[in-house]
């Protein structure tokens, strides 16, 4: 009888954490969402994602290598965003273009580099 009730609680308890797993495996996907941006020639960015349009700066601490981008953004409503590009999430000349683009400008907080997803 007692080691039902253990096989009992140990199939609960991995019920359980299996639950809480899936649970955050979908709020990662909720806020992993498709955004496109777009270098403005002001010098700002424009963000959509999900039908919502938004002004943004590229804040310093953004960082540039040859396999993957981290672009920080201070959004028009004040809060910040990050979106990491890696060098398969776009085509391979618009990831070029934007490191070549942050590289020469260099990442200030009022810089801007190109990233025109069409």
């Amino acid at each position: 009888m007692f080691a039902i009730l253990l096989l009992d609680i140990a199939v609960a308890y991995k019920m359980f954490l299996f639950l809480v797993l899936l649970i955050l495996i979908i709020q990662a996907l909720k806020n992993n969402r498709l955004r496109n941006l777009q270098w403005q020639p002001d010098g700002g960015w424009l963000i959509r994602q999900d039908k919502i349009q938004q002004k943004a700066r590229l804040k310093q601490g953004s960082v540039v290598t040859v396999f993957f981008t981290s672009l920080n953004f201070k959004l028009e409503n004040n809060k910040n965003l990050t979106v990491v590009l890696f060098k398969d999430n776009i085509d391979p000349e618009k990831f070029r273009q934007l490191r070549v683009r942050l590289k020469v400008e260099g990442i200030k907080s009022d810089s801007s580099v190109l990233v025109d997803n069409d």
